[in-house]
């Protein structure tokens, strides 16, 4: 995603580091008219498993999107696994959904606050993280992931606040 510290994009004094979006794989599936179209995450063991019967039953292809950590990528110590990855989903960083029939109008979306108000500021999930830790120096930059992150939730459909 925008900022991280990347093998092939480190940051450094001319660059910050990734400078493209987070790519979803998810929507492009969807895009595609799959049947059944998911995103889930480690931190969620029991809508991924909800998730994964259901796309078993599917007549036709499915497609799962889950987040899961990179211990080394994004340097973050084994224990911090599934704490980095709740806060994913608690910053807004991570959407949990299901599309069902490629229809993108209808999308259900699991663990979304009500009131479209992520509570945890994004810095909770950066500081957690070796690839972002330049980035907690670059309040313009988070900024600009914030944005980004507001922006893919208007593609989705849900205008939100982030903290």
């Amino acid at each position: 995603p925008y900022g991280a510290w990347t093998t092939t994009s480190p940051p450094g004094k001319y660059s910050i580091g990734e400078d493209r979006p987070k790519k979803w794989v998810a929507l492009i599936a969807a895009a595609h008219q799959i049947p059944y179209v998911a995103t889930a995450s480690i931190a969620d063991p029991y809508d991924l498993y909800r998730k994964v019967k259901k796309a078993a039953k599917v007549d036709g292809p499915a497609f799962i999107q889950v987040q899961g950590t990179c211990v080394p990528g994004w340097r973050i110590p084994p224990e911090k696994s599934v704490e980095v990855a709740k806060l994913a989903i608690e910053t807004g960083v991570w959407p949990l959904f299901e599309i069902e029939n490629g229809d993108i109008r209808n999308i259900k979306f699991q663990r979304f606050p009500k009131d479209g108000k992520f509570k945890k500021p994004i810095e909770e999930y950066l500081k957690l993280q070796g690839r972002f830790k330049h980035l907690l120096k670059n309040p313009e930059a988070i900024e600009e992931l914030k944005e980004q992150i507001k922006a893919m939730w208007r593609i989705l459909g849900k205008e939100v606040e982030l903290p």
